[in-house]
């Protein structure tokens, strides 16, 4: 009857099989697989290993005999480059089991978490609390739901959420666990993420370190992270936040700290001053000029350019700032339409091109400068 009961469960829910092969494994290799589980994949060996050992509790099995006995059931090891080895779930549905596995047994966290080596390890944690099921409507109240997906982790969190996000913060800088490494700016999103739910730290090293890291990513050395640094003061509750860490206005200080950067500044620039609401004449008399001259070097620079997709966006940027300035760039602007209609039939391009508009004036209409600002982030 065990039996039949087992075959009907594993029918009526296939993680019945897995949580019961899971079970039947060492506790040892039933913690590895865990550990896995809060860490990004495919990760390497060797972080995997750390992460690993660094647990506080006793062990009856090397990490090689735990890794052993998981490999082909559970995970996948696949040799990418030299020495580095890649551990992965073996399919994509074992992450879903993983995390719910841990949700209906989150007294492991008290192991998983007790001593994390990367940051992670912890802000994964987190993330599982921001995971909701499928909206319902209580049909009693006609209150709108979205429960917990996990709601025995999200517990496990909330007791010892301070806690924790002392624990991230002061493993920012620690050694990364991804194969392919995070950008900063994603670490401090998702910080801004949990700082949000769960409130700021209390601990003066810590809102010190924290400070620190801000400093570092509202002065960007790139477009793509200054893209992002924009996409988080855009959100209030995120500049609020940003705002409190560095007892300074954030958009001000990123406009301030870019002003003297290469050329990718200035569409970064527009935005900064949409979102800080400054007179366009400001605008003009800070960098407008330098605009201009850098144009006109654009159009120079592209004019024998084959590549389609640097043209476009260089079109775009001229036609959206040039309209925010009320300055006249139809010749830049005609020299690159002109490059790009002329690129091979082979070139492969079908974007529909920016209408190409005389000058007008001095944009005042808000309405209009979001249309613009919105599509510089297509």
């Amino acid at each position: 009857m065990a039996l039949a009961d087992d075959l009907l469960a594993v029918l009526d829910n296939p993680t019945h099989m897995w949580a019961h092969a899971l079970r039947e494994l060492s506790s040892d290799a039933q913690r590895l697989f865990l550990t896995l589980t809060l860490l990004p994949k495919p990760v390497s060996s060797d972080v995997l290993q750390v992460a690993y050992t660094s647990q506080k509790c006793e062990r009856s099995e090397s990490f090689l005999d735990s890794l052993r006995s998981l490999e082909d059931s559970f995970i996948t090891i696949e040799k990418r480059y030299a020495d580095l080895r890649a551990v992965t779930f073996r399919n994509p549905s074992l992450q879903d089991f993983a995390n719910a596995y841990l949700d209906e047994n989150s007294d492991w966290l008290d192991i998983l978490l007790s001593a994390p080596k990367y940051y992670d390890q912890v802000v994964n944690a987190f993330s599982l609390t921001r995971a909701y099921t499928a909206l319902r409507i209580d049909t009693s109240t006609g209150e709108r739901k979205a429960p917990s997906r996990y709601p025995g982790i999200k517990r496990w969190v909330e007791r010892r959420s301070g806690e924790l996000i002392e624990v991230a913060i002061g493993l920012l800088e620690a050694g990364r666990a991804e194969i392919a490494v995070n950008p900063r700016r994603t670490r401090l999103g998702q910080l801004l993420a949990v700082v949000s739910d769960y409130g700021m730290p209390t601990n003066q090293a810590t809102l010190d370190k924290l400070k620190s890291f801000t400093e570092s990513a509202v002065n960007p050395t790139n477009r793509e992270s200054a893209t992002a640094m924009v996409g988080f003061l855009g959100k209030p509750n995120y500049r609020r936040l940003l705002d409190k860490i560095l007892h300074a206005n954030a958009a001000a200080l990123m406009r301030a700290n870019i002003l003297d950067k290469d050329s990718w500044k200035f569409i970064i620039l527009s935005k900064l001053d949409v979102l800080l609401d400054l007179d366009p004449e400001e605008t003009w008399n800070t960098w407008g000029e330098t605009y201009t001259a850098y144009a006109q070097w654009l159009s120079e620079d592209l004019a024998d350019s084959d590549n389609d997709e640097d043209l476009r966006e260089a079109i775009e940027e001229l036609t959206s700032i040039a309209e925010m300035l009320g300055t006249d760039l139809y010749e830049e602007i005609h020299t690159l339409e002109q490059r790009r209609h002329n690129l091979p039939e082979d070139d492969d391009y079908n974007d529909v091109k920016p209408e190409i508009r005389p000058p007008r004036e001095a944009v005042d209409d808000s309405t209009r400068l979001d249309n613009i600002f919105a599509s510089l982030l297509n």
